[in-house]
């Protein structure tokens, strides 16, 4: 007991206790405002610069040093490790599309959507920027051996996702939907505790098969995308490092209506017909009571005149509605 006191009592010590807060720095107070999407960026971060190293590893060695195969369980278990990461702090969605159909279908709340979203596109650009630097080297090596440009090399394929010359855009589109609506369809299922969830630390290992899966059965077409961050992050790097802003003109902008438009609509019809088939929650839209249902409509209605501020004399309408309602 007395030694204890002693400890307790050095001056080392007595400058290592944190403030009244918790803080031990001004970065603490910092890190826990900003966690949740610190955790989001940096496991974005990590998926994607292992996922970005492979593929360019495999296409400026000309398949030497890799091939397509080997790119899928670099993806998803590149992936299983940032979810492992991150998981527990953020819940490691690491894809704006999950982010968004869990915002819509679990009710995952708006704000945090905006910035999780916004943290995954800063986690691309970083992966991007890592990726590119590392196999700057190989990068220019390989468009020097085939006498042409550095955007027009193998290492493209690595970086971007686009479809094949020969793929339709219609089946470029669905391709991205299914695997997108696959992969939070999933993802809702292995939330679903009335439908024998995986067991705790299990749920990282099995989307990184998952992932991997995907890329294997869909990535030929596309380049197997599933994710609007993965595609922009290192687009953007391309841009900045000289690739022309053709890169965003490409198969009639294809990073919007494929990895954006086309991942989006896929998650968020991926988790309504795993919601219409399977889930019994209360969390989902789809099992709202009818009374709960038009409350919710109601409300959307009046924070969006509020908040664009257009047709503001029916709001005080709409807040009679919603009481009447509840009644």
């Amino acid at each position: 007991m007395t030694s204890s006191k002693r400890k307790t009592s050095t001056p080392e010590a007595r400058v290592a206790q944190p403030d009244e807060h918790g803080f031990f720095n001004n970065w603490g107070k910092i890190r826990h405002m900003f966690r949740e999407p610190l955790a989001e960026w940096l496991g974005t971060t990590i998926a994607m610069t292992l996922g970005l190293c492979a593929g360019l590893q495999t296409y400026t060695s000309q398949n030497q040093a890799g091939s397509f195969p080997s790119l899928a369980p670099a993806w998803g278990f590149g992936f299983m490790i940032a979810i492992y990461m991150a998981g527990g702090v953020s819940g490691g969605h690491l894809n704006p599309a999950i982010t968004i159909s869990l915002s819509v279908w679990r009710g995952f709340p708006a704000k945090k959507c905006v910035m999780y979203v916004a943290a995954q596109i800063v986690g691309g650009i970083t992966a991007g920027g890592i990726a590119y630097a590392l196999y700057h080297d190989a990068i220019v090596d390989s468009a020097l051996t085939n006498h042409v440009a550095q955007n027009q090399s193998l290492a493209k394929q690595a970086l971007l996702t686009a479809p094949k010359d020969f793929v339709h855009p219609v089946t470029a589109f669905f391709n991205e939907f299914v695997g997108t609506a696959v992969l939070v369809g999933t993802i809702m299922a292995l939330g679903d505790d009335t439908n024998a969830p995986p067991g705790a630390g299990m749920q990282a290992f099995i989307l990184g098969i998952l992932i991997s899966v995907l890329v294997l059965a869909l990535g030929y077409n596309t380049g197997g995308c599933f994710n609007g961050a993965r595609d922009f992050g290192p687009r953007l790097v391309a841009l900045m490092a000289g690739w022309g802003g053709q890169l965003f003109r490409e198969q009639h902008a294809w990073w919007i209506w494929g990895p954006w438009a086309a991942d989006i609509t896929g998650g968020l019809f991926g988790a309504f017909i795993y919601d219409l088939a399977i889930f019994t929650g209360g969390e989902s839209p789809i099992n709202y009571p009818p009374r709960r249902r038009k409350r919710a409509l109601l409300i959307k209605q009046k924070n969006l005149r509020h908040k664009f501020r257009f047709g503001r004399r029916k709001i005080r309408d709409l807040e009679r509605a919603v009481q009447e309602v509840e009644r």
